[in-house]
């Protein structure tokens, strides 16, 4: 439904689910499909598997991409997807420019849809009949736990608070010190007016509350990412199995600090020293690189002979690349710990294939190991190469540890848990 369409629909939603004792859910999330990106995947599988009736609030907006390979039937699924219009022109990106240039805490506080978090509001307020049961807010971006901050003026309908990544906290945010004062601020305001919140990882819980009190550290969840086993089974993997031949794929994005160096090395050092070890092998990456990462690659010879750049696929397309790798490639930027769980770790969980991580210590290195793959630390050359070489030495195919968790009923049963706990 887009905002445009008028509010009959709106009135009338009563959500995905045939049961009237289900909660009503109101759900804010910018990205949702048609929307690309890992948050768009993520939030639209959970809400799928919720037993809920659910209302989503999303943007619509011709400055990101689109996927409409991303859970096609999810207007089928749920019960309103209203869409709130979104667009920045040339004036207001000028002025995100200058304000970055002048030190101040325009466009970063918390980021570039802060505007579309106030419209939003504003017209599901006017054209709401009831409050829902309980909101439930997404960020990434952290502008939608904007909307809950304003709604919560207006309803006292419990409050979910719902974090991807840290927000103030964010070793990746780029901010003026007035901008990370703001946010800093705004989390605040958020941890205090908020129910219930509610992380990926336990060490992002770790990293992003010890600055509160006890009664706000209370408030925090844990609940982790998931993939969705029946859409794995619906699908064919690109590729068979063959003897003598073992395909390595990285399946993502490469970029700033987070670059795939450290496996060129590693592959380079296996080449020279063990070249046998190399026979029959193909690694592939799949997947946006920015060209300075990519180009590295010349300085690592050796390497380059078995790796091949395939350049961006939609989402359903790089579930078939998954489900034919004989072995899954994940690399974390380097940190002293890290609190990231990354969205595409759970996938390749739900493939079934191996998964060689190279990882500093923290969530990914814990939830890999957990699963029965082959991790390394990320920033010790000798011991990425030293693991992969074993690796290549008995190419496993499969996991040996329990995923079932991470399965989208599993993670949603938690994620109603969590809802019905704030609506006693």
């Amino acid at each position: 439904m887009d905002a445009r369409c008028g509010t009959r629909g709106l009135r009338a939603a009563a959500g995905g689910r045939d049961s009237v004792n289900a909660p009503r859910l109101l759900c804010v999330s910018f990205y949702f499909p048609p929307l690309a990106g890992p948050r768009a995947v993520q939030v639209s599988r959970l809400l799928c598997a919720a037993d809920a009736r659910v209302t989503v609030v999303a943007g619509r907006t011709a400055d990101e991409g689109v996927d409409p390979t991303i859970a096609p039937d999810v207007e089928n699924r749920l019960g309103a997807v209203i869409r709130i219009p979104f667009t920045r022109g040339r004036a207001l990106r000028r002025l995100d420019y200058l304000a970055r240039r002048a030190g101040l805490a325009w466009g970063n506080a918390p980021d570039d849809k802060r505007g579309w978090a106030r419209r939003a509001c504003a017209f599901i307020t006017e054209h709401t009949d009831a409050a829902p049961d309980a909101l439930v807010t997404f960020g990434q971006p952290m502008s939608c736990h904007l909307f809950g901050l304003e709604f919560r003026k207006r309803t006292s309908a419990p409050w979910v608070a719902h974090f991807s990544d840290p927000w103030a906290d964010s070793p990746y945010r780029a901010a003026t010190r007035a901008a990370a004062r703001a946010n800093a601020n705004l989390e605040a305001q958020v941890a205090r007016a908020a129910d219930a919140l509610v992380f990926t990882s336990p060490e992002t819980v770790d990293l992003v509350m010890r600055k509160y009190s006890p009664d706000i550290r209370g408030k925090a969840r844990v609940l982790p990412h998931c993939y969705d086993r029946a859409l794995f089974e619906s699908l064919e993997p690109d590729r068979a199995p063959r003897p003598g031949e073992y395909v390595i794929r990285s399946i993502g994005s490469f970029y700033g600090v987070r670059s795939p160096e450290p496996f060129y090395a590693a592959l380079e050092t296996v080449a020279r020293n063990a070249p046998d070890l190399l026979q029959g092998v193909r690694v592939e990456f799949y997947g946006y690189t920015e060209a300075r990462l990519k180009g590295l690659i010349e300085n690592y010879p050796a390497a380059r002979r078995v790796i091949s750049f395939k350049g961006s696929v939609p989402y359903m397309e790089s579930l078939r690349f998954s489900l034919g790798a004989d072995c899954l490639l994940a690399v974390d930027a380097p940190s002293g710990v890290s609190v990231f769980f990354p969205s595409k770790l759970v996938d390749f969980m739900g493939s079934g294939r191996h998964i060689f991580a190279l990882t500093p210590e923290g969530a990914t290195r814990r939830i890999a190991s957990a699963a029965g793959a082959t991790v390394a630390p990320v920033d010790d050359p000798a011991a990425a190469a030293a693991a992969l070489a074993q690796l290549l030495k008995r190419k496993p195919a499969g996991l040996d540890g329990d995923c079932s968790e991470y399965e989208s009923r599993a993670v949603a049963r938690q994620f109603m848990d969590i809802i019905r706990e704030t609506l006693k």
